[in-house]
């Protein structure tokens, strides 16, 4: 908590500066792993202490001083962000040890895979830093948890957490996606047995039920905070890319769910092999997941979208915004200069790079 901030500025200073440009209603310009979520965590964050500072008449100047402020001066967000990045490191550590406890039935498992989260090699080590690895990692236990109670109760309610659990867990990093071929075997292998529809909407009831008492406050506390996020946030209109990708997306997995309705509706035998209602279920969860950073900010979350494609079709994630994008921004800002010189550096690195040998090697 004490160190300089620049001991681990690679990480720190960016996401700092994405979550101010976003408290500003701007663009982030760094969606490379994507790590929304977390920016826009530093967003409400930085915005909640804005207004306290507001409140207790320790700040005269408007938002934009406050932002650059902040970022000329790294160590005033020192404590927000290395606190963010704590709180981060011993939630994974609380959701092992229930996941461990539930899954294995006592809690003295649950300790032992508390020990071994601190014991992870490379996790202590960013257990200080603002990146999105030590939150991937808590999301795959817990999308692998419920993955293996899906399976192991043939439960459909738990496979569609487990795939909105996936799906959200990709926007924080997108190494998540590989968790994604598991439910698909395990939705193959142990498919939920006929009349699951019922099942699901059981699950879901009961499930609700209990639950209700803290469900409602924090649906309606991030419905608050959504609509905050949004107030300040200028009207856009899609690019011909995210057109194009979302429609082609729509139009793939909405013909795959009406051939499956289909299908399901006349009992066509041999084609229920391949269209199947409950994995068109699934796939449907998993877009929800991806989906809920677009609640916060939806320009930015369909880029995020866009970035995750280009990066499981190998084009690589984008380093900056599309010109379209960037152009309705506000004009220069101190906040863009420290993303736009590292990325600017990484370039000309990678440019000057020969990988000729390796490749040989390799």
């Amino acid at each position: 908590m004490t160190a300089p901030w620049w001991v681990t500025a690679d990480a720190d200073a960016t996401y700092t500066a994405s979550g101010l440009n976003l408290l500003l209603g701007n663009h982030t310009e760094y969606l490379d792993h994507p790590g929304l979520p977390e920016q826009e965590a530093l967003e409400g964050i930085f915005g909640a202490q804005y207004l306290t500072e507001k409140a207790i008449g320790t700040r005269s100047s408007g938002v934009n001083s406050f932002a650059a402020d902040t970022l000329l001066h790294l160590d005033r967000a020192r404590p927000v962000y290395r606190t963010v990045a704590i709180a981060l490191y011993l939630l994974g550590v609380a959701l092992v040890f229930l996941v461990l406890t539930r899954l294995l039935g006592h809690w003295t498992w649950g300790f032992a895979g508390s020990m071994l989260w601190f014991a992870a090699p490379g996790l202590l080590d960013v257990s200080t830093q603002i990146r999105p690895d030590v939150l991937l990692c808590a999301l795959v236990v817990l999308s692998g948890y419920l993955v293996v109670r899906a399976a192991d109760q043939r439960d459909p309610w738990l496979f569609v957490l487990a795939s909105a659990s996936i799906g959200f867990a990709s926007m924080v990093k997108l190494h998540a996606m590989g968790v994604a071929p598991v439910l698909l075997a395990a939705v193959v292998w142990r498919h939920p047995p006929l009349g699951w529809l019922h099942g699901l909407t059981s699950s879901a009831r009961t499930g609700i039920r209990r639950h209700r008492r803290w469900l409602a406050p924090l649906l309606a506390g991030l419905l608050a905070v959504a609509i905050a996020f949004n107030l300040n946030r200028p009207a856009f209109m899609l690019t011909t890319e995210q057109k194009t990708f979302l429609l082609t997306a729509l139009a793939l997995v909405g013909g795959y769910a009406v051939c499956a309705l289909t299908v399901s509706r006349f009992h066509l035998i041999g084609a229920n092999r391949i269209f199947d209602p409950f994995l068109a279920l699934v796939v449907i969860a998993l877009l929800a997941g991806l989906a809920i950073p677009l609640v916060f900010d939806p320009e930015d979350g369909i880029q995020a979208l866009l970035a995750i494609k280009h990066s499981l079709t190998g084009h690589g994630a984008p380093i900056n915004s599309p010109p379209s994008r960037s152009s309705k921004a506000s004009s220069y800002s101190p906040l863009r200069w420290p993303e736009s010189s590292s990325a600017s550096c990484d370039v000309r690195r990678f440019r000057s790079f020969s990988a000729r040998p390796q490749l040989s090697s390799l």
